[in-house]
């Protein structure tokens, strides 16, 4: 009479490079299903730590004092459980299946790539899009006319509210005004009064004139960052133009509380401030809302302080 070994159980293996679904035998030794997943990990065996979780169950652990003759049977194995691989080498010693950065690639030369009749570029061109559009600059010198004449608007309007006592100044004051706000259209409007702002110029001329408009958004100033959905705050600290990042207009630096930027505060090998890696943002100053915004705290009441 012959006995027949249990049925394999499907269960999803978890690992720092790879997660998939496999069919283990409850008749194998702990040994033996670990020399089963280095090749599916990349996690030497003698360096594999296991643990069985099943459902929402806490995870137990997949060890023995004799691994090669402890069977897996002896643990709570159910379909569709999960085995946890960690790899205990040091970090170092580890290899990042994940970084393709040193495989090498086929790069086509970019003579090739322009002769190609298959390619996007040649899309492009066919379709007259982008840099191929005979339009182009006249669209660009439409956008520029169209800011210029938002300006002068804007100019006409602060120049309303002047007093009495400026009139005389009324010229002087307006080009100022006009020049300053010219050159920080991206960064705030005039939200208020005009007369203070007027009042600033004649008396303090150019000495710290960017303070005049920029008095919502200034370098060490608390933000959050809009939509309001984006959840993320930080301080300010660059205000500017970035050539490096494509379109015009001023940029907003801001060293974020968590590591859920995209930088370190440097574009392109050009740094612009100091920060944590993934600590830095540069967004449109219409996306930063300033005020006292503290940091989030996962285990505080932020949530009810913004209801």
């Amino acid at each position: 009479m012959s006995l027949q070994s249990a049925a394999d159980v499907p269960l999803l293996i978890s690992s720092p490079n790879s997660s998939s679904e496999r069919r283990i035998s409850p008749s194998w030794s702990i040994a033996q299903l670990k020399a089963r997943l280095e090749p599916i990990t990349g996690v030497p065996a003698n360096y594999q730590q296991l643990s069985l979780r099943v459902a929402s169950q806490d995870a137990v652990a997949l060890v023995a004092t004799d691994e090669e003759q402890t069977r897996l049977a002896a643990f709570p194995l159910q379909p569709y459980a999960e085995i946890t691989v960690v790899d205990t080498r040091p970090p170092a010693a580890r290899t990042d299946f994940t970084d393709l950065s040193a495989v090498e690639k086929y790069e086509m030369p970019v003579a090739e790539y322009e002769h190609r009749t298959d390619s996007v570029l040649a899309w492009k061109k066919a379709q007259k899009l982008g840099r191929f559009d005979p339009d182009a600059p006249s669209i660009e010198q439409q956008k520029i006319r169209a800011s210029e004449r938002e300006v002068e608007e804007r100019g006409k309007q602060a120049s309303e509210g002047f007093s009495p006592k400026l009139k005389r100044d009324r010229q002087l004051a307006t080009s100022l005004i006009l020049r300053l706000y010219s050159s920080t259209l991206e960064i705030t409007s005039f939200t208020a009064s005009t007369e203070p702002l007027c009042h600033d110029f004649l008396a303090n001329g150019w000495r710290g004139p960017h303070q005049l408009l920029r008095h919502r958004l200034s370098v060490s100033s608390r933000v959050r960052l809009l939509p309001e959905s984006d959840a993320r705050r930080g301080t300010i600290s660059y205000i500017g133009l970035v050539p490096e990042i494509p379109g015009t207009g001023v940029w907003v630096g801001v060293t974020l509380d968590e590591p859920t930027g995209k930088n370190d505060g440097s574009v392109k090998g050009k740094r612009y401030f100091e920060c944590d890696k993934n600590c830095g943002a540069f967004v449109r100053p219409e996306r930063c809302e300033a005020g006292d915004f503290p940091p989030l705290d996962d285990m505080g009441d932020d949530d009810l302080e913004e209801m």
